[in-house]
């Protein structure tokens, strides 16, 4: 289970998977037992569920090169790559899929693929593990999920991840054009209320009325 937010992550090259308008993005946060990361095409959550797709796949390995945080080496993250590139071609041309995202955790690194149906996907999928992935312990499940809750329960990120993403990408843009954050600066700050009565509730909480 998700419980706080501790840090953001850039986006990683290997995003560009599908044709249509997608908008990558990732996030590191703390799970029950340490750190994980979740990549994901945040655009997805206007279209989800999709009826077509009513399956999710999840599927990856168990890499043993990991620090002690359980995230990949830097020399494996180019195979891990790879091997999501393998598994997403091979889906690609058993059956209509979209890869929503991925999940690295624990020196595991899954992807979560919806697709329209499961026909040789299983048996597909164990023959490249074993003929081309050898080296790794795959990890393959596949459920009925018509409501997309993996992607928008579990993948997406909660109101306060998402605001913590923008102001990281708000400082990110910053640094790229020579801002060394130094300086200090104006911040204006926004709240919005449904009533007069939250309003006037939330201004008393400020004041410490």
């Amino acid at each position: 289970m998700r419980r706080v937010l501790v840090f953001f992550c850039v986006i990683s090259s290997w995003a560009s998977l599908n044709a249509q308008e997608e908008n990558w993005n990732s996030y590191l946060a703390q799970y029950e037992n340490g750190a994980g990361t979740v990549l994901l095409d945040m655009n997805l959550i206007s279209v989800a569920p999709i009826e077509k797709l009513p399956i999710v796949l999840i599927t990856g390995v168990k890499f043993n090169k990991c620090d002690e945080d359980g995230f990949p080496v830097e020399d494996e993250f180019d195979r891990l790559y790879s091997v999501s590139d393998k598994v997403v071609e091979l889906v690609q041309n058993l059956t209509g899929s979209k890869l929503a995202g991925s999940f690295t955790y624990q020196c595991e690194r899954l992807d979560y693929i919806y697709v329209s149906d499961t026909s040789g996907l299983r048996e597909g999928l164990t023959r490249l593990y074993e003929s081309d992935l050898k080296e790794y312990q795959p990890y393959i499940n596949i459920r009925l999920d018509e409501e997309w809750l993996a992607y928008r329960s579990f993948l997406y990120p909660n109101e306060e991840t998402q605001e913590y993403m923008a102001n990281q990408s708000v400082l990110f843009q910053l640094q790229s054009n020579g801002d060394n954050l130094t300086k200090s600066r104006k911040v204006d700050h926004y709240a919005y209320f449904n009533n007069s009565s939250s309003r006037e509730s939330f201004m008393a909480y400020v004041k410490g009325d």
